[in-house]
């Protein structure tokens, strides 16, 4: 039996199709990475959108909620059903804040908790569930502008969470103020 040796393959083409295939597969899985990569992001930003959204809808109920109440003496018929209201809506709100808190920078997050505090105040502050008490117009109004306070708030933290220049230029932009000697500080 005689065996013929096959030729020899040529080193040069072997070395082109292997470098063609390799960098087809790493351009390939780096495509997928990356593609990947932005579902998530894109995804995670959706939730917090909805987050922020739901959040902001409750404080803005809330806020009617305890404008109602304020707008009413404490001897009504409907008053203990908004007192629970209102502390239901203050637990929702509490909720969603310690949901957001998680995704938000340290500064949006301060700012939130700052609103939500004050909105808790007012609404279920001073003579809150007290049956004697009489309708305070202050307060009720409060109530509105202190509902809108948290939402814009949360807006402002979720536009400061998710703008990729605001994070990337405000602070480069802050330390080229600092070098000015013209720009006042604030």
């Amino acid at each position: 039996m005689i065996f013929y040796a096959a030729p020899a393959p040529n080193p040069t083409l072997i070395a082109v199709v292997s470098n063609w295939a390799s960098t087809g597969l790493i351009g390939f899985v780096l495509g997928l990475l990356s593609s990947a990569w932005l579902q998530k992001s894109k995804s995670t930003r959706d939730e917090l959108h909805l987050a922020c959204g739901e959040l902001c809808v409750t404080a803005a109920t809330a806020g009617e909620v305890g404008t109602k109440y304020w707008l009413r003496d404490g001897q009504q018929a409907d008053i203990p059903e908004l007192e629970i209201r209102i502390r239901g809506l203050q637990r929702t709100l509490s909720g969603l804040a310690a949901i957001l808190r998680e995704s938000l920078h340290s500064q949006g997050a301060r700012g939130v908790d700052s609103a939500l505090e004050k909105f808790f105040d007012t609404i279920s502050g001073g003579a809150f569930g007290e049956v004697d008490r009489t309708a305070d117009t202050i307060r009720a109004a409060q109530c509105y502008l202190r509902a809108a306070d948290v939402v814009v708030s949360v807006r402002r933290a979720f536009m400061d969470k998710t703008s990729l220049t605001r994070r990337i230029w405000r602070p480069v932009i802050a330390r080229y103020n600092a070098l000015l000697p013209f720009v006042g500080s604030d």
